[in-house]
């Protein structure tokens, strides 16, 4: 992408470099040894919502995917909705983020982040291959995250945030 304005291009270049600075990968031992570990595997670098968090999360990658894209950073891009769809393959969802305490979800983003890599690459073959486990995460908002709204005597049935756990949120305790 060709910005003229010289005052734009160089904030563009400044947030172009922080990609850099917020990109991380989870260390292959974790993978070796998931009992000693938190964070959940996977096995492409992604970008962080912030300097303080160590984890993907799934509602801030959305909009991290499409500043990557707008970036031209497609195969990062692809490599984060390769987690995804490996979170999808492991768990039947995708997490709140990338730990394992993590048992609820955000909105279902993952779809649309795929019409949006798409739509940038045209990627038909990694479409292709993805399509049933896009199909399953659908799936998992069907059976358990749909409610049914009335609103002038029409019915809706909509996806909805939601957890089937009653306690405090795990990633609440601190240990002592």
């Amino acid at each position: 992408m060709q910005i003229a304005d010289p005052n734009l291009k160089t904030w563009a270049q400044i947030l172009h470099g922080l990609w850099k600075e917020l990109g991380r990968t989870i260390s292959e031992d974790c993978k070796r040894q998931p009992e000693r570990y938190t964070l959940i595997y996977v096995s492409h670098p992604f970008i962080i919502p912030g300097g303080r968090f160590r984890e993907f999360y799934y509602w801030d990658s959305y909009w991290i995917q499409r500043g990557l894209l707008r970036s031209e950073m497609y195969d990062t891009t692809k490599g984060m909705i390769e987690n995804f769809l490996e979170m999808v393959e492991l768990m039947g969802f995708v997490p709140n983020g990338g730990r394992k305490y993590y048992r609820r979800s955000q909105p279902p983003l993952l779809i649309p982040m795929m019409k949006s890599y798409f739509d940038a690459t045209q990627d038909i073959d990694f479409l292709r291959s993805s399509l049933a486990t896009l199909e399953k995460e659908f799936k998992f908002w069907i059976k358990h995250r749909m409610v049914t709204v009335y609103h002038k005597r029409r019915k809706f049935r909509v996806a909805r945030y939601s957890s089937d756990r009653t306690g405090p949120r795990p990633e609440s305790y601190r240990f002592v």
